[in-house]
């Protein structure tokens, strides 16, 4: 118990390299705010070494659990996933696009190009369209894509 009553800055700064090291194996940016937390805490009991060890986890806490919620809150998450929504689907990015039919379409399916890649589409009104015409991207159903003639 003589280490809980007699932390030192240099605890508090340990304890925040070992968050940090975690931190480098875990998937999440979650241990690095309570990193912060722990090195700001150090920071403090540096320049005010009478707080006592109680005050100190709380403080630890508080800060580590405010800088969570207000990381896990902000506007900056739905600014950075909305900057790029179809970042994964590659197949959605083509929608309104213009590709060249590679391979004539029968009974309304065939397989069109576009920016050095084929994939199966098939014609949104069911026809069939000539090898070489140009069409444009409508809808995708997964890596189906909906084309009709392009006029």
């Amino acid at each position: 118990m003589n280490l809980l009553t007699t932390l030192s800055p240099w605890h508090w700064w340990a304890f925040s390299i070992l968050l940090l090291a975690l931190e480098l194996v875990a998937p999440t940016s979650f241990f690095l705010w309570p990193a912060v937390a722990a090195a700001i805490i150090g920071i403090v009991l540096w320049f005010a070494p009478h707080i006592g060890a109680l005050a100190q986890v709380l403080g630890f806490i508080f800060l580590a659990a405010g800088a969570i919620t207000i990381w896990r809150a902000g506007p900056w998450r739905k600014r950075r996933l909305a900057s790029a929504p179809l970042l994964n689907e590659r197949a959605a990015q083509y929608v309104g696009r213009r590709a060249t039919v590679v391979e004539a379409f029968r009974n309304g399916r065939g397989e069109v190009e576009i920016d050095d890649t084929r994939w199966r589409a098939e014609a949104a009104d069911g026809s069939d369209i000539a090898q070489g015409a140009p069409v444009t991207i409508q809808s995708v159903d997964g890596i189906l894509l909906k084309v009709a003639a392009a006029s």
